[in-house]
């Protein structure tokens, strides 16, 4: 966990969350028929700079090799491969 990478959330009643960490999936969330939605490359970019991103999944959509390049490089995003079986205990 990075020290001072955080998100910093005001909840109304008065509580404060500090958010170290955002866990993405990635076929149908932030890729559709295997190409990102727009804006969303942008927006990974900018949260990537504020807190540690990563990305978990069982790729059934087959396309994590496609798009490996984009998330690590120009993103910084970790990338997590569930096998096939039991992804809970993953």
């Amino acid at each position: 966990m990075s020290g001072s990478r955080k998100m910093r959330i005001d909840m109304p009643c008065g509580i404060f969350y500090n958010l170290f960490n955002i866990i993405l999936d990635l076929n149908g969330t932030i890729t559709v028929d295997g190409r990102f939605v727009d804006g969303v490359v942008e927006r990974l970019k900018k949260i990537s700079e504020i807190m540690d991103a990563y990305l978990l999944t069982a790729d059934t959509g087959r396309t994590l090799d496609q798009l490996t390049g984009q998330l690590v490089e120009e993103c910084g995003i970790k990338i997590h491969k569930l096998e096939s079986g039991r992804g809970d205990l993953q």
